[in-house]
């Protein structure tokens, strides 16, 4: 389910072999955005794995920030842990069946060495720190 008009930019590796910032070029990527309402126990659950915070340090609504998809699980970043590790609590959905789980964050930057704000190993592009706000602005009319 893509959100109204909202677009941010992925990555292509226009070379063969690891990523370099020279190596990876923006592209337009639709951004999949679908909702969803993070149950009480799930924000618990969060919190649990991190060690800290509140019910009220976690939204209650969610949205997707994987690429546009058709199948496979959806992914929101809920919690950041308080360490140095960059690791984040995400929940992960697929129809009614959910999961927390506290995830390594993607090790891959763009040329700007902004690093990407998904975890470790997730599918589609990639979402960099100046893409986020313009992907959740509303689309001009």
């Amino acid at each position: 389910m893509a959100m109204d008009g909202a677009a941010m930019r992925t990555t292509r590796r226009t070379a063969a072999g690891p990523p370099t910032p020279q190596s990876i070029q923006a592209v337009p990527m639709a951004r999949c955005g679908a909702p969803l309402s993070l149950e009480r126990e799930l924000r618990y659950a969060a919190i649990e794995l991190v060690r800290h915070g509140t019910a009220g340090d976690v939204a209650q609504f969610q949205h997707c920030e994987l690429d546009e998809h058709v199948e496979g699980e959806h992914a929101a970043h809920v919690l950041f842990t308080e360490d140095k590790t960059g690791r984040a609590v995400w929940v992960f959905w697929r129809g009614a069946e959910f999961r927390v789980q506290l995830m390594a964050p993607c090790p891959d930057r763009n040329g700007d060495q902004n690093v990407c704000l998904l975890f470790s190993r997730h599918s589609g592009g990639h979402l960099w720190p100046e893409d986020a706000a313009y992907a959740l602005s509303p689309s001009p009319s």
